[in-house]
């Protein structure tokens, strides 16, 4: 007989689900309507995390412009230490933002490791239970945790920041505190190594006789003072915000999800009643089957 053909009084496996899922029907809806429960039961008692965002711009070399024509003065810059790349900062600027050792000083200098590990942190007693947690653990919790998110769009130069907190306030007040940091300590060592690079060319022009070479070193030294003073002056020194941070409303939450939670409640649920049903329905055939593997 051919095994695709079906005889009289066979049932094709279609009907024969349909009819099993019209028999399971209160079953699946009932399971699904506890599952969406449970969902937005969660939806509830879960802690809210907020997002503050700021959209920043690398400030190059180029665009503070005291060092703009001075390519012809490279050998004398670099015996100054004096970089001529108008995107070294741009680099700088984003590997001290992202660096290891600036997000464990600021951890550091803000007290955040309690905040960090509460589960871990006798408040009341003001000490840790058990062994207390590194700083590079807090730091790969910073970043790897999903706290600090920073985005580079090469293509525009934009780079965008994101702090995900449960104190919605406080996450911009990170933000913004890191970002004041990385342009205070760019600009107070631009200020500091430009120092030094007038120090150096005023030694060497007072050694020097050629009239040639000296007209360098001044104009080199002129280019120094202007870094001092641009730097001096600029808050923004090396990222230039676009676009602040502002506190999220507090229905503003990106976590957690009610809509994407409820339905994975109801389809956990449905897929939930569906075995129940399978196995509420198969439970006499189960019985025989383990009395007869019990009389064998």
């Amino acid at each position: 007989m051919n095994p695709g053909v079906l005889t009289a009084g066979q049932v094709s496996p279609v009907v024969q689900s349909i009819q099993l899922l019209w028999r399971a029907k209160w079953w699946l809806v009932a399971a699904a309507i506890l599952g969406g429960l449970g969902g937005f039961w969660f939806v509830g008692k879960t802690e809210r995390v907020y997002r503050a965002e700021a959209v920043l711009v690398p400030v190059s070399m180029r665009e503070r412009g005291p060092l703009e024509g001075m390519g012809d003065l490279s050998g004398l810059a670099s015996l100054a230490g004096i970089s001529l790349d108008s995107d070294s900062t741009v680099r700088v600027a984003l590997a001290t933002l992202r660096g290891k050792e600036f997000t464990a000083r600021f951890i550091e200098d803000n007290n955040l490791m309690p905040l960090l590990f509460p589960d871990r942190w006798d408040a009341g007693a003001k000490h840790w239970r058990g062994s207390p947690p590194t700083m590079l653990q807090a730091v790969d919790l910073f970043d790897r945790g999903g706290i600090r998110k920073v985005i580079e769009d090469r293509k525009s130069g934009l780079v965008t920041v994101q702090i995900d907190w449960k104190d919605r306030a406080q996450a911009v007040k990170w933000l913004t505190s890191m970002v004041d940091r990385v342009n205070s300590r760019l600009r107070e060592k631009a200020i500091g190594d430009s120092r030094r690079s007038i120090e150096f060319l005023t030694a060497e022009s007072e050694r020097t006789q050629s009239v040639p070479v000296r007209d360098a070193i001044f104009r080199l030294v002129e280019s120094q003072m202007k870094q001092v003073a641009l730097a001096s002056g600029q808050p923004e020194y090396a990222l230039k915000y676009v676009d602040r941070p502002i506190v999220p409303d507090s229905l503003d939450f990106i976590w957690p999800r009610p809509v994407f939670l409820v339905c994975l409640g109801i389809l956990i649920g449905g897929v939930a009643g569906g075995v129940l049903f399978l196995i509420y329905a198969n439970l006499g055939s189960l019985r025989r089957a383990l009395r007869g593997g019990l009389e064998a």
